[in-house]
């Protein structure tokens, strides 16, 4: 089912957001683009209608960068490696250097599953909100049947999945709504200090193959559970979870540190940014809060 022997691809999407509540500024970002394939060694893939790059390669590694103008996000599509370690280290390495270049033009990367500047966005309406939406996920070596088990878990622990990692809010007349998607193994793009929980949780997740197969007749609809029961499910979860990373002995079961504080507080940055907004934040102090590395 399951062949690790190529590695693993780990793809991180990011909304790019103008810090000046408008949309954002496209010679910024095809600046952006010329500074990083220069900086880097990044070679042209793809161009726009203008001639411009929106997507490079680093041949070498085979990190691809994509700037999608008109969701206004950066994807980060990371060549396949050994261990997730590898990964997030290349993933700081562009990330540094593309904020520090974005805030010296009052732009900047977060770490939300949806463009919070979307209200400015004239390509933005909830019949596209799905091509919007920014995901994380993994590519590793499965045969048919392995993906058809995943997919299988994915459907199950849909609940799960939410709790731990919804991170979009959509507003709406009666305050705000979460927005999650559901598909393969992809979920939320979260705050950038916990960017790779989810990759380390679907990797989990996959090396427990045959013990999350035995718990799928086992999941309570959340909605039929009290809050304790909610908790012990999760935990039981994300325990499963960390053995799987833990048997593949590089250490990564570190990146899942942050769901057991939100699993005891049954709470995800969605919720905990409208709470905050409920009670006065503002949105630009989640907008930098969930950009810090």
């Amino acid at each position: 089912m399951l062949n690790l022997d190529k590695g693993i691809r780990v793809k991180l999407e990011l909304p790019l957001v103008n810090l000046k509540d408008a949309t954002v500024e496209y010679e910024v970002i095809h600046g952006l683009a010329t500074a990083v394939a220069e900086q880097f060694g990044f070679e042209p893939l793809e161009c726009d209608s203008e001639e411009e790059v929106c997507s490079a390669l680093h041949k070498e590694s085979g990190d691809q960068i994509t700037f999608y103008f008109t969701y206004n996000k950066l994807s980060f599509f990371l060549g396949y490696q050994e261990n997730l370690h590898i990964s997030y280290d290349r993933f700081k390495k562009y990330f540094l250097y593309i904020q520090t270049y974005l805030l010296q033009h009052n732009h900047m990367l977060t770490g939300m599953g949806l463009n919070p500047n979307y209200r400015f966005d004239k390509n933005f309406n909830r019949d596209t909100i799905s091509q919007h939406f920014c995901e994380t996920g993994i590519v590793i070596g499965l045969d048919q049947a392995g993906k058809d088990d995943i997919q299988t878990y994915y459907n199950n622990f849909y609940q799960v999945m939410t709790v731990l990692f919804s991170n979009s809010l959509v507003a709406t007349e009666d305050g705000f709504q979460y927005w999650y998607p559901g598909k393969g193994l992809v979920v939320s793009t979260q705050p950038v200090c916990d960017i790779m929980a989810p990759a380390a949780f679907m990797l989990g997740i996959v090396v427990m193959d045959q013990e999350f197969k035995a718990a799928l007749p086992k999941v309570v609809p959340i909605k039929e559970m009290k809050d304790d029961d909610i908790r012990l499910q999760e935990i039981k979860f994300i325990r499963m979870v960390k053995e799987g990373l833990a048997k593949r002995g590089y250490g990564e079961e570190k990146y899942i540190e942050c769901l057991t504080y939100r699993v005891m507080k049954l709470t995800n940055p969605a919720k905990e940014m409208a709470e905050g907004l409920h009670w006065g934040d503002t949105l630009d102090t989640y907008i930098r809060s969930y950009a810090k590395l």
